[in-house]
Parts: C-alpha cells; sequence; structure tokens
C-alpha cells in the first residue's frame, strides 16, 4: 500500500514541475534472506510504481542498491565468482519483469567508479554492472540503461571509458553525478565538464544526462548546525542551472535529476548521520519551502518550456 508520506512526495514533485522521479529499489528489501523473493515488498514498489505512472510522471528506478547482508557475507567467502553473479542477475530479472509494463528507465548501480577506484577486481564493478543489465534485458526486455559515475573524484574517466568499452551494448545513457561547491571546488556555473564528457560519450553513440546535481543546506557536526545555507541553495540553482541550459544549446542532455526533494530527516547527512552536508532536499521536513524550490520550480518551467 501507498503511505502518505510517498504519495505527498508524489504531488510534490507534480508542484514543482518534475517529470521523473528517480528512487532505489533496494536489493535487501526484495531478497532480504538468500534465495527467498520477497514478493509483498515488490508488490509495494509496483503499487507505488503504477500510482506515478497514473500521474504522468516517470519512473527511473535504481537497482543493484542496498545489497542484502547475505549476499556481502557471501563476498567475503565465496571463491566461485559466477555463482555471485548469477544472484545480480537474478534480483534484476524479478525486479524488471515484475515492472515491465510500467518502468522504461533503470539506472544500474549508483556511482560504483568509486568501488572500482579502490577495487578494480571488485564484484561490484563492471560485470555486477553486465549482470544487472542481462537481467533487464531477459526480465523486460529493451528497456533503457543508464549507469552513472561521480566525477567529483579522481579515477572516473578510467571508469568512463570502460564502460564505454566494455559494456558498449548494454549501457544507452551515461550520466554524470557533480556537485560544485560541496564535492567539489568547482564554481557554481562551472559545468564545462558537460563537454569534457560528452566528446567521449558521443564517440560511442551513447547519450548524457545529468543524474545527480544538489546542494546541501546544513553543514552539522554531531548533529549541530554550523553552517546554515539555505539563500545558497537558491543561488546555487540560479546560477548552475543557467549554465547548464547555455550549453544545452550545444550539447544534448536527455535529462537532469535535482538531488533531492524532501528532508526526510534532518540529520541524514553525507558522509555520515549527523556528521557532514545535510539538509539536500529544497522541501524542509515539515514540507515547508525552502528559497530554493522556489527557484528550482522556475528552472523546471523554463526547461519544460
Amino acid at each position: 500500500m501507498r503511505t502518505k508520506t510517498t504519495c505527498r512526495l508524489i504531488e510534490e514533485s507534480i508542484a514543482i514541475g518534475a517529470k521523473i522521479i528517480r528512487f532505489d529499489i533496494w536489493w535487501k528489501d526484495v531478497e532480504p534472506f538468500q534465495d527467498k523473493i520477497l514478493w509483498t515488498s515488490l508488490n509495494w514498489y509496483k503499487n507505488l510504481i503504477e500510482y506515478i505512472v497514473q500521474r504522468n510522471l516517470k519512473p527511473l528506478l535504481i537497482i543493484g542498491t542496498g545489497l542484502p547482508r547475505w549476499f556481502n557475507s557471501l563476498i567475503g567467502k565465496n571463491k566461485n565468482y559466477n555463482y555471485l553473479i548469477d544472484y545480480v542477475y537474478s534480483y534484476a530479472y524479478n525486479v524488471s519483469r515484475a515492472f515491465k509494463p510500467y518502468v522504461e528507465i533503470y539506472q544500474l548501480g549508483n556511482e560504483l567508479n568509486l568501488t572500482f577506484n579502490v577495487s578494480p577486481q571488485s564484484i561490484i564493478g563492471i560485470d555486477f554492472i553486465e549482470a544487472l543489465c542481462r537481467g533487464i534485458v531477459d526480465g523486460a526486455g529493451d528497456k533503457v540503461k543508464i549507469v552513472n559515475i561521480a566525477i567529483d573524484y579522481m579515477g572516473w574517466r578510467k571508469f568512463l571509458h570502460k564502460i564505454l568499452t566494455d559494456l558498449r551494448k548494454c549501457v544507452d545513457i551515461i550520466g554524470i553525478d557533480h556537485y560544485p561547491r560541496t564535492w567539489s571546488f568547482a564554481g557554481h556555473h562551472d559545468w564545462r565538464i558537460l563537454k569534457s564528457v560528452y566528446g567521449d560519450v558521443e564517440k560511442y553513440g551513447k547519450s548524457l544526462a545529468i543524474t545527480e546535481i544538489g546542494f546541501s543546506t546544513e553543514l552539522r557536526i554531531l548533529n549541530k548546525v554550523v553552517i546554515k545555507r539555505e539563500i545558497e541553495q537558491a543561488r546555487f540553482v540560479n546560477t548552475a542551472f543557467s549554465s547548464i541550459i547555455n550549453m544545452v544549446r550545444e550539447i544534448p542532455i536527455k535529462f537532469i535529476v535535482w538531488y533531492m526533494l524532501w528532508d526526510e530527516n534532518p540529520i541524514s547527512c553525507e558522509p555520515s548521520s549527523g556528521l557532514g552536508w545535510c539538509g539536500w532536499g529544497v522541501l524542509r521536513t515539515d514540507f515547508s519551502k525552502k528559497p530554493g524550490w522556489f527557484a528550482l520550480k522556475r528552472v523546471f518551467e523554463l526547461l519544460n518550456s
């Protein structure tokens, strides 16, 4: 069943002018125990997705996140690589088959270049993405598949090249996650990186999207707010999107995803709870609007026109 909160978030997405809602289908929700699909959980997600589609929004599903505890334990114990990959495939197959009539776009994992940089041989890498891809194709047919890359960290180009060469037949869109003035020293207006990435992506016949752009409004240390920057979030929206819109005239961008809509938990921060950048939403926990909400709504109106 849908909850009042999820329905409220969908309606708030419509109110601000969004066309896409991007969210995770946690593996640990779908298969909390080894070899046991929790169909009630899949049906809950299906009910939610049906409602999103009814409201004329497009769901963009992230799969391959929220790894179940049993799978993480197998990674350390089992040396049979194909045995582990089969579980990845099976999860993607079951999810995509359940949502086949409603979902056209899937994101394969999330910012997996961060794992790849640390351990190129990790199972949570190229083969992991390829297994997700095969699962979707066999479960739901020809769907749009995205791999997103966090470009504010070193080594992302190596991962991008690996995706474009090794998974050329699998991936349709390369998404970039870029956070100027949070994870990057780049200025709000500095989106030259789009041209650089597009140059690589175009050579392989792929499309480009911005899968995450955002700006946090609080810095917390031990759950205490030490920096508040709601006004700056609105300035970021105006400046960053102005630069992006100017670039769209030269570089085709499939879509842009704002991270995120609502501050579900006021101390839910990056990199960890209660310590780091918090308040990423343009709606506060009580659903009141930050200045960034009004700026983002104006931008969406412009983009949608």
